[in-house]
């Protein structure tokens, strides 16, 4: 018989340390790219707090704004999620009317699911907050550094990952044997 899991609380996002990297870490580009991403997250997450959601439900509804209609592992794919995980995300969408989940039209084994009007409003309103907390963060930078910084990270953008999957990177290449 199994033991139902015990129930999560929704992680906060951990607010970066406001020291200075140490001079043998600040050297090296992944340490203070992990840490400017890391502050990113935190100013991103609590501005979408402020709406009800979360940056994965943010990232879940853009996808689902912007392709329409996905199946539950095509979403889950998109956003770099595990199935499970997947699952999990869509069910609490579901249970707050933020998205609407159908049986596949042609594969009765599959769930479609589509954004719903209240699913659009939370999401044009977590826009806005996303927009307001990134131009609070740029703010440091000119308009044309912050413009390179755009076309650097998108030659620096591996090809064909989703969102998340930056972050599984690592333990897919050593699955993969890379």
């Amino acid at each position: 018989m199994r033991r139902p899991l015990p129930s999560r609380r929704p992680r906060k996002a951990i607010a970066p340390s406001r020291r200075r990297l140490v001079s043998s870490l600040e050297r090296w580009w992944v340490f203070r790219l992990d840490r400017v991403a890391a502050a990113l997250r935190h100013v991103s997450a609590e501005a979408v707090e402020a709406v009800g959601l979360r940056l994965v439900e943010t990232a879940a509804l853009s996808v689902l704004a912007d392709r329409g209609g996905l199946s539950q592992s095509a979403l889950g794919e998109r956003i770099g999620l595990d199935r499970t995980s997947s699952s999990r995300l869509v069910d609490r969408l579901v249970d707050r009317g933020l998205i609407d989940r159908s049986r596949h039209p042609e594969d009765a084994r599959s769930r479609v699911v589509q954004i719903t009007p209240a699913g659009s409003r939370a999401l044009d309103i977590a826009h806005a907050q996303l927009r307001e907390a990134e131009n609070r963060f740029f703010e440091p930078l000119f308009a044309h550094e912050l413009e390179v910084l755009g076309r650097a990270l998108r030659c620096l953008e591996p090809p064909g990952y989703a969102v998340g999957d930056v972050h599984w990177l690592t333990r897919r290449e050593r699955r993969d044997g890379g």
